[in-house]
Order: C-alpha cells, then sequence, then structure tokens
C-alpha cells in the first residue's frame, strides 16, 4: 500500500479504536482501559468541617454554621450563614452562659424560641456581656410572596449559580448582588464556595402597595363614618385610635369620634398607611333624638304660652 493509502485509513482505525465513552473535549483523569473521565470527588466533600472566608466554619455533618464570640469559649450555631435570605424557619443554638439577644426588625424578640425562629422579618443576634455589644449572626425571613426584597447581597464566600425570572434565564452580572426591584417570580440558585453545597431561594417579588380609599376623609378629616374601600382576600388593616389600638371593623367602617391611624397590609407585606380624624357629626339616630327634643321643647314652650294668655284673659 502506498504512503497515502495508509494515510486514508490510519483515521478510520484511530476512530474505531476509541471508546465510545471518550469526550475528546475533557481534560482531565481518565480511566486507562477505555478512556472515559473519572469523576472525583472533591477535596472540600471529604472534610466534616469547612472554614468560610467570614470566619465561621460549617459543619457538614450538622449542616450548620458556627461563629465564635471574643471573651467567650462557647460558640453559635445556625442553620443559615450571616447575612442569608431564607423562606424557611431558622434554627439556632446559644451557649448557656453567653448573654445573647434576638432582635427582629430592631426590636428585642421576648422569651424567643432559638429552634424555631419563623415569623417574617429582619434579625440579628447581638451578644452583651463583654466588653462592647456585638452583633454575631443577620438573617432575613421573607415570605413566599414579599415586598420587604429589593436586592440580596449573598453571604461572603458564595456565588451565584443561576437567576430565573417567571422561568426566563437572566444574564449573571458575575457579581454577589441580586437585584429585585422587579415585580416577578424569582429561582435563585447559589452555591458556597468552600463547602460546595447548594442553595436556592425562590420568591415571588410584589412591590405594589394596596390600592385602597379612605372614603369621607377630605384634607384628613372627616365629617361622618369614613369606610375603608378597596380591600383585597389577604389584607390586614391595623388601627390606632387615639393613640391606642383597637380592632379593624369587619365592615371596614369606621365610626366613633377621634383621630385615627390607620395601615392597610398586602399578603406580600406592601403597606398603605392613612392618618385622619372623625369630628362630631350626627347620624340619623343622633338627628331624630335631637328632632324630638326640639319638638319637645317647642311644644312646651307654646303649652306654657297659651297657658299664660289663658290666665291673663280670666
Amino acid at each position: 500500500m502506498s504512503l497515502l493509502g495508509y494515510l486514508a485509513v490510519f483515521p478510520i482505525m484511530a476512530t474505531m479504536l476509541v471508546s465510545p465513552e471518550v469526550n475528546m473535549d475533557y481534560e482531565g483523569t481518565v480511566n486507562p482501559y477505555n478512556g472515559a473521565p473519572v469523576q472525583q470527588e472533591s477535596q472540600a466533600s471529604n472534610v466534616p468541617a469547612v472554614k468560610l472566608p467570614d470566619g465561621s466554619t460549617y459543619d457538614r455533618t450538622a449542616h450548620t454554621f458556627s461563629y465564635t464570640v471574643a471573651g467567650y469559649e462557647g460558640i453559635i450555631t445556625s442553620t443559615v450563614a450571616n447575612g442569608m435570605v431564607v423562606t424557611d424557619p431558622v434554627a439556632v443554638t446559644i451557649p448557656s452562659d453567653m448573654d445573647a439577644k434576638l432582635y427582629r426588625n430592631g426590636e428585642v424578640v421576648s422569651k424567643p424560641d432559638y429552634g424555631n425562629i419563623k415569623d417574617i422579618g429582619s434579625y440579628s443576634i447581638v451578644v452583651t456581656g463583654v466588653d462592647t455589644k456585638k452583633q454575631a449572626l443577620s438573617f432575613d425571613i421573607v415570605g413566599k410572596k414579599t415586598g420587604m426584597l429589593t436586592s440580596y447581597i449573598l453571604p461572603e464566600g458564595f456565588v451565584i449559580q443561576s437567576i430565573s425570572i417567571d422561568d426566563v434565564k437572566q444574564g449573571l452580572n458575575y457579581s454577589r448582588t441580586i437585584d429585585f426591584s422587579k415585580e416577578g417570580r424569582y429561582d435563585v440558585s447559589y452555591r458556597c464556595s468552600a463547602s460546595e453545597i447548594n442553595y436556592s431561594l425562590k420568591v415571588e417579588i410584589d412591590h405594589t402597595p394596596p390600592e385602597v380609599e379612605f372614603k369621607g376623609v377630605k384634607n384628613g378629616k372627616a365629617d361622618g363614618p369614613v369606610t375603608i374601600e378597596g380591600l383585597q382576600a389577604g389584607d390586614t388593616v391595623n388601627i390606632r385610635f387615639n393613640d391606642e389600638d383597637v380592632t379593624a371593623p369587619a365592615n371596614g367602617k369606621l365610626r366613633s369620634v377621634g383621630k385615627y391611624e390607620v395601615t392597610v397590609s398586602d399578603d406580600a407585606g406592601n403597606t398603605v398607611t392613612k392618618g385622619f380624624t372623625i369630628r362630631m357629626y350626627l347620624n340619623m339616630q343622633g338627628g331624630i333624638f335631637v328632632a324630638l327634643a326640639l319638638s319637645v321643647v317647642v311644644a312646651a314652650g307654646v303649652y306654657m304660652y297659651v297657658s299664660r294668655k289663658r290666665l291673663r284673659v280670666r
């Protein structure tokens, strides 16, 4: 066979000898018998505890993050990393000798259940009893439908894997910040680089406040009952009347004379607040009563006048 013939046959023989499992674009360890890629476990997956860039430690067995506090030997453990946003309850363990307080939306939580923190809000754990107060951990719990989020900066050492809005994949910006300013259904996947654990956040973003009308209010005043119109299923109404919290009426109509501050919240946590004063007024029953009273007074006056005239005539 001529040299040209060998060159023509050689590629065909090479193709026949290569296993169909071989990925010709793969670079890495291969099986010496068939040339297939060898899937190797990463070194991080074999380590029971992984150090994170923020100084915390992730326990692969307990699936918790551990945080140390200066002046204490014990550690705080949490099911979430510092700065994480979640929709599920959070469990935190505080050492018995540690003087710590749980804050929700800036207010101290009285007798908190650290094993089942579930109410929506922004949380922080502040440790006292040392030279200065120190915030050891913070996290947010949001509803599956929420208006709380406008952006989310991932915890240190975490990277974005993918983002979808209304099932449409978005381009990645290769930063730790996720923009939630646009309304829609978000499906976010991100990863801890140190532990190689994947996390997800699925929420529906709604930033539109309730569209309600306070009928009867003009320039902050009302001369009669005020009706809250436009309430939707899932809306809640909170009322302060003369600086005291009162129960909202089922029919949405406010009648009592006094000063009001009414807050309407929708199922995403968006709110609208209206302050006004209902001034003294006469309702129908009051009007009838006043009319009857006046008629009695007038009748009495007429009777006395007539009686006097009769006495004079005699």
